[in-house]
């Protein structure tokens, strides 16, 4: 005995996601950052059993400076920093960008906290120092 069923798909708009340009997994905790060419930044955390998004940090318009067009602001790479003397063992996600930037995300507010300037032009890549309070950044200079 067979049951015909009819399947329902509805498309209210068409979304493409950007191409994830870094993977960064927090080395304190069960938590990984994917970062997409438009600036997004999804947190995916590791549950029970399975995985679930934690935040996801809305890309162009609101991680661009105010100098720079939304078009401009390439993500490029994700680090998380999880050094603290304090010994609470909290972990801070750092980017960069292309267009020559280094920033922090809020992961709690999902939104830039900061943004600096690398003073060495485009940043192709950025590393944590887990020994100490360190950001390592290859600059196109």
């Amino acid at each position: 005995m067979s049951k015909e069923f009819i399947v329902n798909r509805l498309r209210i708009g068409r979304w493409i996601p950007d191409a994830i340009c870094s993977i960064s997994t927090d080395p304190l905790s069960s938590k990984t950052a994917i970062g997409r060419r438009d600036g997004e930044i999804d947190i995916i955390a590791d549950g029970k059993s399975k995985w679930y998004s934690q935040a996801c940090i809305p890309g162009s318009s609101s991680t661009s400076p105010s100098n720079a067009n939304e078009s401009s602001f390439h993500l490029q790479s994700l680090a998380w920093a999880s050094y603290d003397e304090s010994g609470k063992g909290k972990s801070r996600l750092f980017g960069s960008s292309l267009r020559g930037f280094i920033f922090e995300v809020d992961i709690r507010r999902q939104c830039i906290r900061s943004i600096n300037d690398s003073y060495g032009g485009a940043v192709w890549c950025i590393v944590t120092c887990p020994y100490d309070s360190l950001i390592f950044a290859a600059c196109e200079d």
